[in-house]
This record gives C-alpha cells, structure tokens and sequence, in this order.
C-alpha cells in the first residue's frame, strides 16, 4: 500500500492523516507495507510519522519507493528505523547490481 501525496506542510501531521485515509477507505486495522513514495518535500518529517506509526504497530513494514543511494544512505543514517524495502525500477536490461548490494548492506529489501 503506497502513501497518499503527503508533502505538504506540516508533513508530519499530513502523513498520519493520509495513514488514516488510507486506512479506513480500505476498512482494515493496519497496512502491511507503507511506503513514502519519492523523496520529497520533508522527507524527514514524513518518515518521523511513519515511524512512529510503525511504533504503535498499525504501520507493520514501513518503505520508500523511487529512492536513490544518496536519498536511501542520508535517511537510513539520520533516523532511527531502517526502511524495510525501496521499491525501484529493475529488469534484466537495467539490474542496478552495485545499488541493489548496497540496500542489502543496510538491510533495506528491493522491490520492484
């Protein structure tokens, strides 16, 4: 399940309303997993709330999809929880190997 837009101000409150949104349209108790879908607007806003949402257990994975190196490496070091997965783009004409070893350094699962 991928996030609503959230980058508006103030991002933390944005992304627990669209959380919320999400949610209850879908009628269940918690979304497995839930992803910020592109590193923009305050990322690290976002991401607080997407912690903390993971926290209280309602949020059971929490993700990031369209991430590159420097945006994935630069969120993983200034929080505390590591995304579970980076949704990218790959194929057999564009397998991204160096990048998908590196997510797998610091534990973060490709999804594509």
């Amino acid at each position: 399940m991928r996030s609503e837009w959230v980058q508006g101000a103030p991002a933390e409150d944005n992304t627990r309303r669209a959380f919320e949104t999400s949610l209850n349209k879908l009628g269940l108790d918690y979304l497995d997993p839930y992803l910020m879908h592109q590193p923009f607007g305050d990322v690290y806003g976002q991401w607080r709330a997407m912690e903390a949402l993971n926290r209280e257990g309602v949020a059971k994975a929490t993700g990031v999809a369209d991430f590159y190196p420097d945006r994935l490496i630069d969120l993983i070091v200034n929080n505390e929880i590591t995304p579970a997965v980076n949704q990218i783009e790959t194929h057999p004409f564009f397998q991204r190997t160096r990048y998908q070893s590196l997510m797998s350094e610091h534990g973060v699962q490709i999804q594509s």
